[in-house]
């Protein structure tokens, strides 16, 4: 027996009764395959007792329960009688998560579904995947999201894609699964708030950001913090103690503004020049937030207060100031929205942008083919799809090493990258000796 913190364990299933005589536990599985169990060497109790791991002396798959689960019955070492084991009863049992065995292509581990965002073809957002329950036919996924709980069958004909790397599922409902007025907005609710909202109100109308709200794609809502002022001014900032340039935008309307729009589980971001640099992964990180609220800085700063009541973390576009957090509350929309389902035309665009994959994107073209005697590269011409995509991958390659070297230490690179690499460098240090 040991101590099991700090390592790597998934649950698996929970722990029934323990067999008369030496103690061997029964153990109901969270899914229908016991083979992950019934080939670990190890496995953890976390009970009454407290959280231990034993080392597994014997397991044997039994039958499925009533409901499709699967059982296991297991002997510990440690556990060798009835009154020990039935210590254990109701605990949780998990196994090592590097002894899980890899699945075939199409199938997925409960843990990997459950958490995952629902949307149906159109985009919108049905909500997210609570729990699996096994039926003896199929698999049916309990997808929660404003009102009551739907029951989903995970067959070939409803389940039509997984995106684990994007972190979401798509489902084409039959008519008659999904009620009226399930369906919500494709990604996060997103709340501005800030004192200039006609600041932004025209930018939010337009373009594909304007299509996709029409269209309830998007729930993008504006809050006027001065809504939440006292006094006839309805002022929302003061000078700042120990002295200085400028002023500070007060707690009591900012925090009030907050607390009047912040779910539970809602990401709050102040917008400001300290905070940490929004890139590529950190706008599909905040793809996944239920809702994202941002706070407009103006004047000085914030009340450091306003930071430490509600736990906003601070987000910066880049290191220069800007007059107010607008301009870089429109950045943050733009980076989260166009990633989510159905608001770009293309659902592919996204994934060929640049730093979807670590790098710069490659030069684009279009019509027509000879502008003032600039020629498009002759293989984009050609037709040959492998060799444009080798032309795209290289020119990819060859600007981020010029512009932007850094990115590539991060970047996962082939084989054929790093030739693609070396030659890049050796034509380089070719037209330098010349």
């Amino acid at each position: 027996m040991a101590s099991i913190a700090g390592e790597g364990w998934l649950e698996v299933g929970r722990v029934g009764r323990a067999r008369r005589g030496d103690g061997a536990l029964r153990v109901t599985l969270h899914g229908d395959d016991p083979a992950n169990l019934v080939s670990a060497g190890r496995v953890s109790l976390r009970g009454k007792p407290g959280e231990i791991a034993f080392r597994v002396v014997e397991a044997r798959a039994l039958e499925p329960a009533r409901d499709g689960r699967g059982q296991v019955e297991l002997r510990l070492e440690g556990l060798d009688s009835q009154e020990r084991a039935e210590a254990w009863g109701g605990a949780s049992l998990a196994i090592p998560e590097a002894s899980l065995r890899a699945l075939p292509e199409g199938e997925y581990y409960w843990r990997q579904i459950i958490g995952l965002p629902v949307h149906v073809p159109d985009g919108r957002r049905l909500g997210t995947v609570a729990e699996i329950w096994p039926t003896e036919g199929h698999d049916l996924l309990v997808v929660r999201g404003g009102g009551e709980p739907l029951m989903i069958p995970a067959v070939d004909e409803i389940l039509t894609h997984v995106d684990l790397d994007a972190g979401r599922l798509w489902i084409d409902p039959p008519a008659g699964l999904v009620p009226d007025g399930a369906l919500g907005p494709a990604g996060p609710r997103i709340d501005v708030l800030t004192i200039f909202p006609e600041l932004l109100q025209g930018f939010l109308e337009g373009s594909l950001l304007g299509r996709a709200r029409r269209s309830g794609l998007l729930d993008i809502r504006l809050t006027d913090v001065r809504d939440f002022a006292s006094g006839r001014h309805r002022s929302v900032d003061d000078a700042p103690y120990g002295g200085g340039d400028g002023m500070v935008l007060a707690c009591e309307p900012v925090v009030a503004a907050l607390e009047s729009v912040a779910a539970a589980g809602a990401t709050l971001l102040a917008l400001s020049p300290r905070g940490r640099l929004l890139d590529q992964a950190w706008a599909e990180e905040l793809l996944s937030a239920p809702q994202i609220v941002l706070l407009c800085g103006r004047y000085a700063g914030f009340d450091q207060r306003i930071l430490e009541e509600t736990g906003a973390r601070e987000l910066s576009i880049g290191d220069y100031v800007l007059a107010g957090g607008e301009a870089a509350a429109l950045v943050v929309i733009e980076a989260v929205t166009r990633l989510i389902p159905g608001v770009l035309g293309n659902p592919v665009s996204p994934e060929k942008d640049s730093f979807s994959d670590g790098l710069l994107e490659f030069p684009l073209y279009t019509r027509p083919r000879v502008f003032r005697g600039r020629e498009v590269p002759e293989v984009l011409l050609s037709g040959d799809h492998a060799a444009i995509t080798r032309y795209r991958r290289r020119e990819a390659l060859r600007l981020t090493r010029r512009r932007r070297p850094e990115l590539l230490e991060n970047t996962h690179l082939t084989e054929e990258d790093d030739e693609i690499l070396r030659e890049i460098r050796d034509d380089t240090d070719r037209r330098t000796d010349s």
